[in-house]
């Protein structure tokens, strides 16, 4: 999650949506990454924060989106690229990737949704249903509605395809 107080803004960015670019864009904008202490389970949230803490409840929130076909292959290619395979996943196909991905997320416990490893498998509404988000910016459009929202960007836009 990124922060500007100075714009009131908060980013909720979704992992695989152009997170890394977004965020390096906001970073040039007065933008900080914000990591809050869960005061239950005293531990850390990944910066892939969903939950808008109260201080910031008030501020214009955004999130990031993408094809959910490209999404998923960019997944793939990651987990494949990375030799990860934190759901124990069969990854010598793109088929075999993705039954066994809808299968396993079906079964994904509380637990697993706050394990770093395992919590990027996560469907994007599960990032947008947690809190408001007044804007999406859609990956396929990221120039037009990062520009909505005052973001302009100062230099050329290299995407950090497949990681």
């Amino acid at each position: 999650m990124m922060v500007s107080e100075k714009r009131q803004m908060v980013y909720i960015d979704t992992p695989k949506t152009g997170s890394t670019t977004i965020n390096s864009i906001c970073e040039s904008h007065d933008f900080k990454l914000i990591r809050y202490l869960d005061t239950n389970d005293k531990k850390f949230f990944h910066y892939h924060q969903r939950w808008v803490p109260e201080v910031f409840r008030d501020y214009l929130t955004f999130a990031s989106v993408r094809n959910p076909y490209e999404r998923l292959y960019s997944l793939y290619q990651h987990d494949f690229k990375h030799k990860y395979n934190f759901l124990r996943l069969d990854i010598r196909t793109f088929q075999d990737y993705v039954e066994g991905l809808v299968y396993r997320c079906d079964s994904l416990t509380q637990e697993d949704l706050l394990d770093d490893r395992k919590y990027i498998y996560l469907p994007q509404h599960k990032y947008l249903s947690v809190s408001r988000v007044d804007k999406i910016v859609r990956m396929e459009n990221l120039h037009s509605d990062l520009s909505e929202l005052g973001l302009d960007m100062n230099q050329e836009l290299t995407l950090n395809k497949g990681d």
